[in-house]
């Protein structure tokens, strides 16, 4: 079971926000981060590069925030 994402406003580094965790599983299931601590909700370094590389895949603009299409593509 895949979770999604389901905040109105942008994620990024520094934040502190239960959908992290999400974040994380997602990005753990996509290859892109380690399967590290998926139950912090933290917004680190390594969920930062993680989803900067999910963001190169996917041909987006690799800014770190989740947010409009990087939000979609994470869906």
């Amino acid at each position: 079971d895949i979770p999604t994402i389901n905040t109105s406003k942008p994620l990024k580094r520094g934040d502190k926000n239960p959908e992290v965790i999400n974040l994380r599983r997602i990005l753990t299931i996509q290859g892109d981060l380690a399967d590290d601590n998926v139950t912090s909700a933290k917004f680190d370094e390594d969920v930062d590069k993680a989803l900067r590389q999910f963001q190169l895949r996917h041909m987006l603009e690799a800014d770190g925030v989740v947010g409009g299409k990087t939000k979609e593509a994470l869906n």
